[in-house]
């Protein structure tokens, strides 16, 4: 059905680049506030290596929190660009809602997508890290890259 009314670019990738506007700004704040949060939690259990998973939860739910605030916004253009073909472009999108409905609107159904949203986070993050320690733990001691590098040079 979305095919065959408005095609590859004005049906299947309706709100592709609102999209990008998006998730873009998202996963930096997200994965900023959480490295942050690891280094943080390492100052009190002594390395990075010592973190678990309860770690990992908290710091998901922390930032997927703060990302999903920050972007709730630019969240709120995107949705109408790609339900509501009334609609398109950023800058109008926003524009017209704003007269529309106000400033208000845009902080409409923030704690809904907290809710939606950090969970995910921190259910995500937490698998990875704890994979990525289980993988790291079966392969043994990694030489970091940096070291061959050098000792490539020299030889």
């Amino acid at each position: 059905a979305v095919w065959r009314e408005g095609g590859l670019f004005r049906g299947l990738l309706r709100g592709y680049w609102s999209g990008m506007a998006t998730y873009g700004p998202f996963s930096a704040i997200y994965f900023n506030i959480y490295e942050h949060w690891k280094k943080y939690c390492a100052q009190f259990t002594g390395s990075m290596e010592t973190l678990h998973t309860g770690h990992f939860v908290a710091g998901g739910t922390i930032a997927g929190t703060v990302a999903a605030v920050a972007t709730s916004p630019i969240d709120l253009i995107k949705t109408r660009i790609q339900v509501d073909n009334s609609y398109s472009g950023m800058a109008s999108t926003a524009a017209r809602i704003f007269r529309e409905e106000g400033l208000r609107v845009f902080s409409k159904g923030i704690g809904a997508r907290v809710v939606w949203v950090a969970p995910g986070c921190a259910i995500t993050i937490a698998a990875f890290e704890d994979c990525k320690k289980l993988l790291m733990k079966a392969s043994g001691p990694v030489e970091p890259v940096e070291a061959r590098a050098v000792q490539q040079m020299v030889v």
